[in-house]
């Protein structure tokens, strides 16, 4: 028996391909919501499941229409960003760029929420969302020149510290298509950070530390907020074996132990990165320097609290 929805979403993709060769159908494949516009209220289509296979499709077999034509498809996902990653919208709001808000005539394509299509989205679906549309931006060959180039590598840096895996490579792929020179040399040390098996042997052995051979002091400022939002996301993400509570710890300590020989500046900016989402509140209460600054303290206040109790347990 034939499924109709089905029917109707290949009737919209064969009619939208006949445009596609020269780009000119990007626009409408994008504007994926008007096929399930009359399914909504409808238990019977899955909308986001649509969402998905409609990006899938782009990565797969129109990657290099999208990157031609890229100012709706980096809309779009920067509508996604703003609507699905709320933790992200501090970026927009910093950024002060009115094209950022959407133009007009883009904004009811996509906007999901505004068509009153999707109401909210579960981590999870907004997370493997997530990594289809970086695996879309990841397959570009030049992100340099696409539309807001500027501001989409930021919201792929502020990707690289979420708390899931997935998520994490795809935004590294997407960073590292940059070919920034202070990052490629180290590409190889910041995959095996999101790399389960080989997470624990890099972090002996990419020595973070000022002093240390691993890294040039000419990279260490391009090099180490990306490594410390990888490194972030590892601290929160909870993965198989290590989402209980003793093997969180242990990752944990071990993140920390990495960054033993960092320098207070160095350390001040990986405080930072726990602080993005609340930059609105901060502002309007305690400056993120201070905080930064207050947190550090009552760190260094405790771990020489513990030590003092070592010593005096050792004298007795």
């Amino acid at each position: 028996m034939e499924c109709p929805s089905l029917a109707r979403l290949d009737r919209v993709l064969d009619a939208d391909f006949t445009l596609f060769a020269d780009g000119a159908g990007i626009g409408a494949y994008l504007r994926y919501a008007a096929i399930a516009a009359d399914a909504q209220g409808s238990e019977r289509v899955d909308y986001n499941n649509v969402y998905k296979q409609l990006l899938k499709m782009l990565a797969d077999t129109g990657a290099r229409a999208a990157e031609t034509n890229s100012k709706p498809v980096v809309l779009s996902f920067m509508a996604f960003a703003k609507h699905d990653l709320g933790w992200t919208a501090s970026l927009f709001r910093n950024k002060e760029d009115e094209a950022l808000e959407l133009d007009a005539d883009l904004a009811g394509f996509y906007s999901e929420q505004d068509r009153g299509l999707v109401t909210s989205r579960s981590r999870r679906t907004a997370d493997a969302l997530s990594v289809l549309w970086l695996g879309l931006f990841a397959k570009f060959r030049n992100p340099g020149a696409l539309y807001k180039s500027e501001t989409l590598y930021s919201l792929f840096q502020r990707l690289l510290s979420r708390g899931d895996t997935s998520v994490q490579r795809q935004a590294l792929d997407c960073v590292l298509a940059w070919r920034e020179p202070d990052l490629v040399p180290y590409a190889d040390n910041l995959r095996n950070l999101v790399d389960d098996k080989r997470f624990r042997d890099e972090l002996k052995t990419f020595n973070l530390a000022v002093d240390g051979e691993s890294i040039n002091s000419v990279h260490r400022d391009r090099l180490l907020p990306v490594a410390f939002r990888l490194l972030h996301g590892q601290m929160v993400a909870r993965l198989g074996k290590s989402s209980r509570k003793d093997g969180m710890k242990t990752r944990r300590m071990a993140i920390f132990n990495a960054m033993a020989g960092i320098t207070p500046a160095e350390l001040r900016s990986f405080v930072f990165i726990g602080l993005d989402a609340f930059d609105e509140v901060l502002a309007a209460a305690t400056p993120k320097e201070r905080l930064a600054d207050e947190l550090l303290s009552l760190s260094a206040g405790d771990a020489t609290s513990r030590m003092d109790v070592d010593s005096d347990g050792e004298s007795s």
